[in-house]
């Protein structure tokens, strides 16, 4: 049986939850029905370099990196008319808009599919360009044979803007439990690296610096807990989370959490580091429901310091 030949077309290929699941989706996807393309609106990064290693063509159109759209508009096509796709998967919304518009312009006998990993709360909170792509997105979707959301919460919000409700499915994230799982090893590791005693209790937040993953809330809350249990140090990491970030350090020295803050930047080794944790903390400022912030804890049954979240 001949392969169904697949693109994906994302914004860009830095570090984010939207390009890992692209990178674990392609990774997992059955080689014998499907032949995987992927292309960056801007550049390839780190989760690209990743794909490719595994075989999958990356190509990236440069744009907002040195290259005019007339010439990445060019390259688009030409990776196009030769690849021939039977599939045109857009990630995000730069990505699904420029999905629709070739399938719609061009490539009319290609199937569209959408993926949304976004829920938008609050449009004033969002660029002015994306934000418009949120809105006209209720126009846009017309060329799609179907939108992949990754929560409820998300196709609701979408749909509340004019998204058509029956081209929805929803597919939750998925993670490896095999992987992501204690270990009392990870959880040693992580205290020698970070030059702290055994017994500390460990608190971690995962997230790139964004208004959205509300770092501020996280670090007040953890300053009430710092206050109780001396031995609790924080360890946050993602992109912009790292001691160039006069913002976070200024906030961290407010908050006397001086020595008990561990700033960890973006790191390729979650499932190691998240296993060394007591506590994995989700946080974040765009919630319709609770409060304008909600923090959720997810603790383990090793607060006490004898194994890993």
């Amino acid at each position: 049986m001949e392969k169904l030949r697949v693109i994906h077309l994302i914004t860009s290929l830095e570090t984010g939850g939207a390009q890992m699941m692209l990178y674990k989706l392609v990774s997992s996807i059955n080689s014998h029905k499907f032949e995987s393309y992927v292309i960056s609106l801007k550049n390839k990064g780190t989760i690209g370099e990743n794909i490719k290693n595994i075989g999958i063509p990356v190509y990236a159109l440069g744009l907002l990196c040195g290259k005019s759209l007339f010439s990445a508009c060019q390259d688009l096509f030409g990776y196009m008319r030769r690849i021939k796709p039977d599939i045109i998967h857009g990630w995000m919304y730069h990505g699904n808009f420029a999905a629709s518009a070739l399938g719609f312009l061009w490539f009319p006998s290609m199937k569209v599919l959408w993926n949304i990993r976004h829920t938008p709360y609050d449009l004033n909170s969002e660029k002015k360009f994306t934000a418009l792509l949120i809105r006209f997105g209720r126009v846009f979707c017309l060329f799609s044979q179907k939108i992949v959301y990754n929560s409820y919460a998300s196709a609701g919000k979408h749909e509340a803007l004019g998204y058509l409700r029956r081209k929805r499915i929803v597919i939750p994230n998925g993670f490896d439990t095999q992987r992501f799982k204690p270990s009392p090893e990870s959880r040693i590791a992580l205290r020698k690296e970070l030059g702290i005693s055994e017994k500390s209790v460990l608190v971690g937040h995962i997230a790139r610096y964004h208004p959205m993953k509300d770092h501020l809330s996280f670090l007040r809350a953890a300053a009430i807990l710092h206050k109780r249990r001396k031995q609790v140090h924080l360890v946050m990491v993602g992109k912009g989370v790292d001691k160039t970030n006069s913002e976070l350090m200024r906030q961290i020295r407010d908050l006397r959490l001086n020595g008990n803050a561990h700033l960890l930047g973006e790191r390729s080794d979650i499932s190691e580091i998240t296993a060394g944790l007591d506590i994995a903390c989700s946080c974040s400022s765009f919630v319709s429901f609770l409060s304008d912030s909600t923090i959720a804890l997810a603790p383990s049954n090793t607060l006490s310091g004898d194994g890993g979240c």
